[in-house]
């Protein structure tokens, strides 16, 4: 098996963030990295701690996902893979997630084996 992918999460809604690292920290295939409050720190630490890929609520207080997105891929050489965490369908956050070097646009009522599953297959390049 290969090494785990390393993964830091940005949501500023602490319960959300904890169900989302207890599901990852279950699986073997990922190595949960970091927990950022907002986009602004989930920029330093990204830069910081090098993580395969980065899960960004789409919007946060400090900074959208979408901002931090575009800000990460430009540090970080697109070496990180990013997915955008959502609420609700627009069109228009997807777009502009896309275009911010985002790998992933994910409404988050998924379930977490979906959402493992996602991350995975973006960890694969696709």
């Amino acid at each position: 098996m290969s090494q785990p992918k390393r993964v830091l999460i940005a949501d500023d809604h602490p319960m959300f963030r904890a169900g989302v690292a207890a599901t990852l920290g279950a699986d073997p295939r990922f190595d949960m990295v970091g927990q950022a409050v907002g986009g602004l720190e989930a920029v330093v630490m990204a830069s910081a701690l090098k993580p395969d890929v980065v899960l960004l609520d789409v919007s946060m207080p400090d900074l959208s996902g979408v901002d931090a997105a575009r800000e990460i891929s430009r540090l970080c050489g697109g070496q990180v893979r990013m997915v955008i965490l959502t609420v609700a369908e627009d069109a228009q956050s997807l777009m502009a997630a896309l275009k911010s070097g985002a790998h992933a646009y994910v409404l988050k009522g998924i379930s977490g084996q979906e959402l493992c599953d996602i991350i995975q297959r973006v960890c694969d390049g696709e």
